[in-house]
């Protein structure tokens, strides 16, 4: 699991800054974790050890985000 993550910041007289920040630039969304529900066999299986469709939870690494903070100070 890797991330490529970038900030850069611009100040714009003594009052006020701008920064920008975005994280996972490359879209990567691997999963970062797995909890077997009551018919998981294995990783990935859509279908459980019983038939039924598979009950275990991923968690995904989280897309592509950029934020923008605006800072002024009087």
């Amino acid at each position: 699991m890797s991330a490529s993550d970038a900030s850069a910041a611009y100040d714009i007289g003594r009052h006020l800054t701008i920064k920008v920040q975005a994280f996972n630039l490359l879209d990567r969304r691997t999963v970062t974790s797995f909890t077997p529900g009551g018919n998981s066999a294995t990783l990935y299986s859509a279908i459980g050890s019983d038939g039924n469709p598979d009950g275990g939870i991923y968690t995904f690494q989280a897309g592509r985000q950029v934020e923008v903070t605006v800072i002024g100070r009087f």
